[in-house]
């Protein structure tokens, strides 16, 4: 649920705590101004991904850091197959999709999705991004 979501008694109170005055507003202005503030949206009822409760995340998240940064796979032990089987198991939406790591095209892009997929996650869940 983010803001968008609260109904209009709910939305006053939540702006009034971010310390805007929603005195004589209208409901797209209460929303423009929580934009304004570049709020990350409510996330006070929403239960976490769990993608963002996984442990072996955090060792990736340097990896796909760098993915973005400079678009390079990594090279250390087996990293290249935790990157690609943390994807299909938080991320990956068709339920009928292989997990191949024999192609020298499919770990790119396992990065690639991961890494864009992870910040949408992010920004949806209050969680920093990459």
């Amino acid at each position: 649920m983010n803001y968008k979501d609260l109904k209009w008694g709910a939305l006053k109170s939540y702006a009034k705590t971010l310390g805007i005055n929603t005195k004589g507003l209208k409901r797209f202005e209460i929303e423009q101004k929580i934009r304004d503030l570049n709020v990350v949206p409510f996330k006070g009822v929403k239960e976490t991904h769990p993608l963002f409760t996984d442990p072996e995340i955090e060792e990736l998240i340097p990896y796909l850091k760098a993915y973005k940064k400079i678009g390079a796979v990594s090279s250390i032990g087996d990293i290249n197959k935790k990157v690609a089987i943390k994807f299909h198991e938080h991320i990956e939406t068709d339920k009928g999709a292989v997990l191949n790591l024999g192609c020298g095209n499919c770990i790119p892009k396992y990065y690639k999705r991961f890494a864009h997929n992870y910040d949408l996650l992010a920004a949806e869940y209050g969680e920093p991004l990459l």
